[in-house]
C-alpha cells in the first residue's frame, strides 16, 4: 500500500523488505525516495548518503564524529570532537528529527549516537582513512579534556589515529587507577589492552615485565586463575634470578587453584628443585615431612627470628612453599597440610612477621 500511495512499482516491495532488515523507519524512507531511475533497486547506502549530502556543515561535522565514536558520546564531547561551538543544539535538533541521530533520555547532559547502525556504517564509509585518522584524534582529544573521560573509548580513538603508543600509556595509566580503586576487573581489561597494543605495533618498554605482572595480579583478583597463571608466565622470562622463579610459582598456584592441577605442579616441581626443596607427590611422603615439622614447632613453639629483610632465596621457597600448599590443600589435603608446615617453619626461621602470621 506504501508503494501504491508514493506511486512506486509494486514489484519492489521485497526488496525494498530486504534491504531495510525489517525497520520500518527504513521501509518508509525507502518507498518514499526517488531515485534516478525508477525501476532501481533501492539501497539504503545510497539513501543515507543523499540525506548526509543535504546536511549543512555543521550537521554533517557532527554525524560524522558520532559514526565514527561508535557508542554513545556525552554532548560536550561530541561537540567538541567535531569542533563546533556551545550552540549546536539547533543542529542536533535537527538531526534527531531527521532520524540521523539519537539522545539518551537518562543523563542531564544527553550522550548521542547514530539512529541506527546502518546509518553509522553508511556515515563511516563516506570517509577516507585521513579522514577517519583525523576524526579519531579529534575525538581522542575530545575525551583527554573531558572531565569524566571513557578511558576506554579514549585508547580506542587513540589507536585509530595511529597513536597506539599513547594509547598503551593511557591504558596502563588508567589501570593503576582503577587498582588502587579496588576496581581490579577494570585494571585487568586495561592492562590486557595495552600489552596487545604494544605486542601489536612491536612497541618495546622497560615496563613490560611488572605490567604483565600486574596484570597477573590484577585477574587473580577477580579470580580468573587461569588467565592470571597465562599472565605470570608471560612476565617471568622478562625478570632474571629469584623474581623469575617467584612469578612461576604464583602461575603454579594459580593453575591449582583453578583446577589445572597435572598442569600446576608440572611448573612446580623444577621450581622447587631450583630452590633446593623436594614437592611430595604422596600422602605417605608428605606425613615424613608434615609430622617432624609438626613436632618441630610443637616443642618449640612460634618463636620467629628476629625481624629483618628476608633473603631473596628464602623469598623465592617462601612464595613457591604458600603456593603449592595453598593450591593442593583441596585436592591433596596431606600434601597441602605438609607444605603448610614447612612453610610456617620457614617463615619463622627467616624473620617474615608478615608471612608467619
Amino acid at each position: 500500500r506504501l508503494l501504491q500511495s508514493a506511486g512506486r512499482p509494486t514489484d519492489l516491495a521485497d526488496r525494498i523488505a530486504e534491504e531495510a532488515g525489517g525497520s520500518p523507519l527504513f521501509i518508509r524512507e525507502l518507498v518514499y525516495w526517488q531515485p534516478e531511475d525508477e525501476g532501481d533497486a533501492p539501497r539504503l547506502d545510497d539513501l543515507v548518503r543523499r540525506r548526509i549530502a543535504q546536511l549543512n556543515e555543521q550537521e554533517q561535522r557532527l554525524i560524522q564524529a558520532a559514526a565514527v565514536a561508535g557508542r554513545p558520546v556525552a554532548e560536550d564531547v561530541l561537540c567538541r570532537a567535531a569542533g563546533v561551538d556551545d550552540r549546536a543544539q539547533p543542529a542536533l535538533a535537527h538531526l534527531r528529527t531527521e532520524h540521523l541521530l539519537r539522545a539518551s533520555a537518562d543523563q542531564v547532559l544527553p550522550a548521542w549516537e547514530c539512529y541506527h547502525d546502518r546509518i553509522r556504517q553508511a556515515v563511516v564509509d563516506t570517509l577516507d582513512a585521513t579522514a577517519l585518522r583525523r576524526l579519531h584524534g579529534c575525538l581522542a582529544a575530545a575525551f583527554e579534556s573531558s572531565a569524566a573521560a571513557d578511558v576506554e573509548q579514549l585508547v580506542s580513538h587513540l589507536q585509530g589515529a595511529g597513536e597506539s603508543e599513547r594509547a598503551a600509556e593511557a591504558a596502563v595509566g588508567a589501570a593503576r587507577k582503577a587498582v588502587a580503586a579496588f576496581a581490579y576487573d577494570h585494571a585487568a581489561r586495561l592492562l590486557r589492552i595495552a600489552i596487545e597494543l604494544r605486542h601489536e605495533q612491536g612497541i618495546a618498554r622497560d615496563d613490560d615485565g611488572p605490567l604483565r605482572r600486574e596484570l597477573g595480579a590484577g585477574l587473580s583478583a577477580t579470580g580468573r586463575a587461569v588467565d592470571a597463571a597465562d599472565a605470570y608466565l608471560s612476565a617471568a622470562p622478562y625478570f632474571r634470578g629469584h623474581e623469575a622463579t617467584r612469578l612461576r610459582a604464583r602461575a603454579a598456584g594459580q593453575l591449582l587453584l583453578g583446577g589445572r592441577i597435572s598442569r600446576g605442579v608440572s611448573i612446580l616441581e623444577p621450581v622447587f628443585a631450583e630452590l633446593d626443596m623436594h614437592l611430595p607427590r604422596s600422602a605417605t611422603r608428605a606425613l615424613t615431612v608434615l609430622l617432624p615439622a609438626r613436632a618441630k614447632l610443637l616443642l618449640q613453639g612460634l618463636h620467629m627470628s628476629p625481624v629483618r629483610p628476608v633473603a631473596a632465596a628464602d623469598a623465592a621457597r617462601l612464595e613457591a612453599l604458600w603456593a603449592a600448599a595453598s593450591g593442593l590443600a583441596g585436592s591433596q589435603p596431606i600434601v597441602g597440610a605438609a607444605l603448610h608446615a614447612q612453610f610456617l617453619e620457614l617463615a619463622l626461621k627467616a624473620g617474615d612477621p608478615q608471612r608467619a602470621c
